[in-house]
């Protein structure tokens, strides 16, 4: 679909599943010819809300504290439903003659190509993002199976790593079929929904008979550390992402009335689970829970280690469905395009296309291998990226659309969060940016 006068095509975003990362996530697509039932809408919408940052959250919980970790993680939770409920308000309006509503078209609609531009830049970027997350996230797995089992040779090895990373990802970026990325990337949001189970199961072991146990959660319940709330703030904002994908979910209903309501209980149960698998790891670590959640897990029991294993390569072979979004707006910029397709939208030149792709992975692999911290780097693009698409844009555009049309107290209510989740992302940005250079 394109807008009249716009300058230069680019292909809907797809909804992905959101196990793999934060937006989108997989291939999985739900068409606008699809009707589901509630419960499937509301499976579908708990897929593109959990991902792997919830791997992040003990070590985010750890630095801010118990207590501020979840009264934040709640404030972050109503906000994040109140910014999808902007959306849906701006696309429900009268005024509003779209056909077909995407996130996308009502950035332009709402704020011209300026609102379109930014909407294109920040998806790209988080899109690259998440690719980046996935290596980091294999990478400390790497780091973290080699030394403790004192494989000295490929501990922290980034020798070894490199191309091991290059030999696997840049093939997988030549792909056109997305859904032959379907099977690892289905595995990769089983294995981690059970690694999320195992893990909960090995904490209440650790519990179990620790007659210390009510005095670890008195103790870190009353911690308030205010210095990290903006990088608690970025990791959770990333855990919350959701918010692109509630058309496509909501058209694919029989009933799309009832979204609201599967809006408000996703979010609730999301908040939930985000505060007890945390709480529960930091309780039961003695405060001491590893960087990335399945890493607490003893790695000389065999299942827990093959558990880790095939999630990691589940998860890393289906990152071209993250990358794929990415790859057909950069592939439709018009210099570029010009010198890889022709007039017709045929492919004239392989070795373009492909030598970008290459780069690009490069670039990705090496981004990750420095940026080194999983909890650092989802920080960094929580506050960033996720806080713009997430609270500042929808923020804009319901301003924009309902002018003169609101009361004031909603506006200064609107305001208020514009400017607060800024705030947070703009520090939580500088913070871990500096955390991750130092």
């Amino acid at each position: 679909m394109r807008f009249e006068n716009e300058p230069h095509p680019i292909l809907e975003m797809q909804l992905s599943n959101k196990f793999l990362s934060d937006t989108p996530r997989s291939s999985h697509t739900v068409t606008w010819n699809e009707k589901s039932t509630d419960i499937q809408a509301s499976f579908t919408l708990f897929k593109t809300f959990v991902g792997t940052g919830i791997l992040a959250f003990p070590i985010a919980f750890k630095n801010v504290g118990l207590g501020l970790a979840l009264l934040s993680l709640i404030l972050i939770g109503i906000a994040s439903y109140y910014a999808i409920t902007l959306l849906l308000d701006v696309a429900d309006d009268k005024q509003n003659k779209s056909e077909r509503v995407s996130y996308r078209k009502l950035a332009f609609e709402q704020l011209g190509y300026a609102g379109l531009y930014s909407f294109e830049i920040a998806i790209t970027a988080l899109q690259i993002s998440n690719c980046v997350s996935i290596f980091i996230l294999t990478s400390q797995f790497l780091d973290h199976a080699f030394c403790d089992y004192d494989i000295e040779l490929l501990c922290r090895n980034n020798y070894f790593k490199i191309p091991a990373f290059l030999l696997v990802t840049i093939p997988l970026s030549f792909m056109k079929d997305m859904r032959i990325f379907n099977i690892p990337g289905t595995l990769s949001a089983v294995l981690l929904l059970v690694g999320i189970l195992a893990h909960t199961f090995y904490n209440v072991q650790l519990l179990e008979g620790d007659v210390q146990s009510t005095t670890e959660v008195e103790s870190h319940l009353f911690e308030f550390n205010f210095d990290n709330l903006p990088l608690f703030f970025g990791v959770a904002t990333f855990a919350f992402d959701g918010i692109s994908f509630i058309y496509e979910v909501r058209g694919s209903m029989a009933q799309p009335k009832n979204f609201h309501s599967i809006l408000k209980y996703e979010v609730i149960l999301l908040t939930i689970i985000y505060g007890l698998i945390p709480a529960l790891s930091l309780i039961s670590l003695r405060g001491k829970p590893a960087e990335i959640l399945f890493f607490s897990l003893p790695i000389e029991n065999v299942w827990y280690l093959l558990l880790q294993i095939l999630f990691i390569i589940s998860t890393l072979v289906s990152y071209p469905a993250n990358l794929f979004p990415a790859l057909q707006i950069i592939e439709r910029l018009e210099p570029i395009r010009k010198r890889i397709f022709n007039d017709r939208g045929m492919e004239v030149n392989i070795f373009l296309r492909y030598g970008l792709r290459t780069l690009l992975v490069l670039a990705m692999v090496s981004l990750a291998l420095v940026a080194g911290s999983f909890y650092l780097f989802l920080s960094l693009i929580g506050s960033c990226m996720y806080t713009y698409t997430g609270f500042v844009l929808p923020v804009m555009l319901y301003e924009n659309c309902f002018k003169g049309r609101k009361t004031l107290a909603k506006s200064i209510f609107n305001y208020v969060l514009l400017i607060s989740t800024a705030s947070l992302g703009i520090l939580g940005f500088f913070m871990s940016l500096h955390r991750l250079l130092s």
